[in-house]
């Protein structure tokens, strides 16, 4: 047995059999960073210059491989080299082949029985991947009946010795196709978790011959399918770090990577992991057309477009063109001419009439085979609108969005559950819609907006909201979803809908398989069958979401919010309100201002997405410095600051001016400047005199007039608003954690020290050194864990002093040092309490090794003794929290942060935290100066004890005007050294959610 898996493993190079010489392995932490990804298997690899004599090689060991299976009778090698031959004919679409060759297989391996039940579980997994499940079901039952009596084994159970360890893995994976195919995911994750968990137990004990990495990349596709990406991202990365030495297989493995990391919209990642398996694909000599290569090129090429490198993306998908049509041009007419980002690449280079063509076949097709009023059909037209309206034929164009259009809001709306990320799909539904704003401003006016039959305002308006729409918006909806769903019938309900879903889902994907293939191979019988099947699914979803609209209504209405129309917004408003809504396009942002009794007033500017993030980002320069000294601070920009309050703010002062408090739904990059920090009037600096920046003092800043809450979405109103308050003595004030210790050392330190101060500069003059409460710089170092993170000693006298001002008891409610656990969080009831703080490090993925979400770093379990915990308080453990608070402080560093070019301006905890059960979020929008940050909170908190009736977007503007006004950072001798006049002490905190 081990000189044939030797023999396997040296002779098929490129198969998913490859073997690993490791005698037993348990799990360790994948790579950190997608670098080290790369890093670790040597980067680009050379390409030979002679390929052909590396091909002629390659195909006289395949030859070899295959006579030295005959002459030894070794159907294992028999059926990985069949079966990789399978896997490659199905990755070119074509399935009959891919069906022919297992059925030859079959035949070969007739006289040995494990073989031959392995046989039949991947015929059965072909034939699901056709559509046709009974012939699948049927092959599965033929193998499952079989008992081995060959020489392996007369006698024995299929199940049981080395090579029963294979049949099971077989059979395991085939069933989870099955069931995959069928749209039962969560079963197939079931079977593929099952597989990997016999793979780890079994497969380097025996070295048998299958290779654990291939299935772990199923399992990330299937998780990936369900929506739950980081875990998808976390298996994908398993099969890396698992990967046996393969140049061929590794090509596949980063691909599979690049998927998951592209579904997440994360471009940069994937087009880096994309262009490795272009490189291997070529350092392995495959032939031009190779249909692998050509699929790694179109997702780099996706990836640009994700980045709106459009040029760059049109030569990957002219390389793919050349190449497949010389040798395949069936194959490339059947899964590549037709890519409607191909054409989305070609609109925005100005070709116009070329883009036509990938785009109008993308939407023929899927109206043939899917249907008018499918989401696919809708998403091509909506691109062909935008075609339309880029050659100038607006009529075209108006008329093909007002088809797409409601097709498309009524998929987004489907989706707006807890599993739903912003992905690809999210970006190019923000394209189309916002090329629809852009007709409708266009037509404001002509003849065209009469025949329109809508208000175009009110219509952008209505769209804006979706266009803008952000996950939090989702996580929103869900969270109340969850709240208003405490009846087993109603969760049975939307059980049975959800799965429905899944399941038309995938067997339209199968639908779209068998249709793609060439006619003569098609299968009527079973086409006939899938849209049966579909149509049934349909009928069936149909009537299980009319059943929870009326049985549910409230339920219906929150786990798929419509948008708002004006009218709803007034409705919601209370007296002394406005609405602030603005969405920034690609050439130009749109504000509405709403308020609580009036009209509309709106305007349509001629600023940008990329201009509008350079303004933001000269801004942030004064806000989010790298000093060491308080001379180091920089001038905030009062004259760029007020340029662009004129220029999105004053043209719609009439519906807002008079207001007291705004409610300010932020477009990116928008969301990472607090519009209270603008100037209202053309304003210098004074000169400096004894304090300071107290010459910040005489600024008219827009905190001074109103109070400002940020909203995740106009939509998230009608959540806020219908959510009830907490009555006063139902909860306890407040429970804070703070000052973990990241070490044993920090927790030895802080335990001999004296009392701390709150002391973050040190000196009397612009020279004295100053500390920001700053992200930690781990992501340059080999290794990043736990204890490099700095601790924060200030935190302690922050949740000391909200304490105090809140009636918290010290010794129930407070947890600092070795109390602030990551285990104590999770174990405790925190829905008894109004306001949660966490005052510590916010950290985002790859600042720790292994970090996959955004975290709170809480003590590390060296110091705690808590066994089985990490010390972080990830994304995905929030959301497993029961929260019933008004308040979130996250008192942290940049947790308002955006993730990435186009994230969130909430991140990902914030996200979580309101899924959990916050109301409103205190969050910071840059690293913050720990004594002004402690004055803050606490005099925000005071206003609030004091006065009942105070709502928490006043309260906040109030504290502000404190700090500009009369506080600053004071010496030992109470004397103050410095105001905190300056924005980057008392501008840093936001209100998200609801600021009453």
């Amino acid at each position: 047995m081990w000189l044939r898996l030797l023999f396997l493993a040296l002779l098929l190079p490129g198969s998913v059999w490859a073997v690993s010489a490791r005698e037993g392995t348990t799990y360790v932490p994948p790579p950190r960073t997608i670098n080290d990804i790369v890093t670790r298997f040597g980067g680009d690899r050379e390409i030979p210059p002679n390929c052909n004599a590396v091909r002629a090689r390659q195909e006289a060991l395949q030859g070899k491989l295959h006579q030295a299976a005959e002459q030894g009778r070794d159907p294992a090698i028999l059926v990985a080299s069949f079966e990789r031959a399978a896997q490659q004919e199905f990755v070119r679409g074509d399935l009959s082949s891919s069906q022919s060759k297992i059925k030859m297989l079959q035949k070969e391996v007739s006289r040995y029985e494990r073989a031959w039940v392995v046989a039949q579980a991947l015929l059965a997994k072909y034939e699901a991947l056709g559509g046709d499940f009974k012939a699948a079901d049927t092959a599965m039952q033929k193998g499952r009946r079989n008992r081995c009596k060959d020489k392996w084994g007369s006698g024995v159970d299929c199940s049981t010795g080395d090579e029963g360890v294979w049949v099971n893995i077989h059979q395991a994976v085939a069933e989870a196709a099955i069931a995959q195919s069928k749209g039962l995911y969560e079963d197939a994750e079931i079977k593929l978790r099952q597989a990997a968990e016999w793979e780890l137990k079994e497969a380097w004990k025996f070295r048998a011959a299958y290779d654990i990495s291939v299935h772990l990349s199923l399992l990330a596709e299937n998780l990936m399918l369900q929506g739950r990406y980081v875990e998808a991202e976390l298996e994908a990365r398993k099969a890396l770090q698992l990967f046996v030495d393969d140049d061929a297989q590794l090509a596949s493995l980063f691909l599979a990577m690049a998927e998951v990391l592209y579904e997440q919209g994360r471009y940069t990642e994937a087009e880096y992991l994309g262009r490795r398996a272009v490189n291997l694909s070529e350092a392995n000599c495959l032939l031009p057309e190779s249909v692998i290569l050509a699929l790694a090129r179109r997702l780099v090429a996706r990836t640009l477009v994700g980045q709106s490198r459009w040029e760059e993306a049109i030569e990957q998908y002219e390389a793919v063109r050349r190449a497949l049509l010389s040798k395949e041009p069936g194959l490339f007419e059947r899964k590549f001419a037709g890519d409607v980002e191909w054409g989305l690449a070609l609109l925005k280079k100005g070709r116009v009439n070329e883009a036509a063509k990938p785009i109008r076949l993308a939407y023929e097709r899927s109206r043939t085979r899917l249907g008018k009023d499918h989401p696919k059909t809708a998403r091509a037209l909506g691109f062909l609108a935008v075609a339309h309206a880029e050659q100038g034929e607006r009529q075209k164009a108006l008329d093909a969005f007002r088809m797409a259009i409601p097709i498309l809001l009524s998929a987004w709306r489907e989706r707006s559950n807890e599993r739903s990320l912003v992905t690809a799909r999210s970006q190019q539904l923000r394209l189309i819609l916002e090329a629809y704003i852009q007709l409708l401003d266009d037509i404001r006016g002509t003849p065209l907006e009469n025949r329109a039959g809508v208000d175009p305002v009110e219509e952008m308006f209505r769209i804006a909201d979706v266009a803008r729409s952000s996950a939090v918006q989702q996580a929103l909806a869900a969270n109340s979803a969850r709240a208003a769903s405490g009846s087993l019938a109603l969760a049975r309900l939307v059980r049975r809908q959800q799965d429905s879903q899944n399941q038309i889902g995938a067997l339209q994907n199968v639908l779209l398989t068998l249709l793609s293939q060439p006619a003569r191979d098609q299968k009527p019988a079973v086409i006939s069958d899938l849209r049966a099947r579909i149509k049934a699914l349909r009928a069936s979803q149909k009537s299980l979401i009319s059943e929870i609209e009326k049985q549910f209504p409230r339920y219906a209405e929150l786990i798929s919010p419509k948008p708002l129309t004006v009218a709803d917004v007034q409705r919601r408003l209370r007296a002394g309100e406005t609405l602030v809504s603005i969405l920034v396009t690609e050439s130009r942002t749109y504000v509405w201002t709403i308020p609580w009794q009036g009209s509309v007033v709106f305007a349509a500017i001629d600023i940008g997405r990329e201009e509008l993030a350079d303004k933001v980002g000269l801004l942030r320069i004064a806000l989010e410095p790298r000093v060491t000294t308080l001379d180091d601070i920089p001038n905030f920009d009062l004259v760029e600051a007020y340029q662009l309050y004129e220029r999105l703010f004053k043209p719609v002062e009439e519906g807002w001016k008079s207001a007291k408090s705004l409610l300010v739904v932020a477009d990116v990059p928008l969301g990472q400047l607090p519009p209270s920090l603008l100037p209202t009037e053309p304003a210098e600096l004074g000169r400096e005199k004894a304090l300071v920046f107290a010459n910040y003092r005489t600024v008219p800043w827009l905190a001074r007039t109103h109070a400002v809450t940020m909203l995740p979405s106009v939509s998230s109103l009608r959540t806020f608003r219908r959510t009830p308050a907490v009555v006063a003595g139902e909860r306890r004030p407040f429970v804070g954690f703070g000052d973990p210790y990241f070490s044993l050392s920090q927790a030895r330190s802080a335990e001999m020290a004296a009392p701390v101060q709150v002391a973050s500069a040190e000196g009397s003059t612009r020279a004295m050194a100053i500390r920001l409460r700053n992200r930690p710089q781990t992501r340059k170092v080999n290794s990043a864990d736990l204890a490099l993170l700095p601790r924060l000693p200030d935190t302690r006298t922050e949740i000391n002093a909200i304490g105090r001002a809140l009636g918290a008891d010290p010794d129930r409610d407070i947890f600092l040092g070795r109390r602030a656990t990551e285990g104590r969080v999770k174990s405790m009831d925190l829905s008894g309490y109004n306001v949660i703080a966490f005052a510590t490090h916010g950290l985002v993925p790859g600042d720790l090794n292994g970090l996959t979400q955004p975290a709170v770093a809480l003590s590390a379990p060296q110091v705690s003794g808590e066994e089985g915990q990490d010390g972080l308080l990830t994304m995905g453990e929030i959301l497993g929290l029961k929260l019933n608070a008004d308040w979130a402080v996250l008192s942290a560093c940049n947790t308002a942060a955006a993730e990435g070019k186009g994230a969130e301006a909430v991140s990902g905890l914030g996200r979580a935290f309101f899924y959990a059960g916050a109301r409103a979020l205190l969050v910071s929008n840059w690293p913050v100066f720990s004594a002004a940050t402690t004055e803050l909170t606490t005099d925000l908190f005071r206003r609030l004890a004091a006065n009942k009736n105070l709502s928490k977007a006043e309260a906040l503007r109030q504290t502000r005007g404190h700090l500009i006004d009369e506080a600053g950072f004071k010496d030992q001798n109470g004397r103050m050294v410095f105001s905190y006049a300056h924005p980057i002490f008392w501008a840093p905190f936001s209100i998200v959610g609801d600021g009453g």
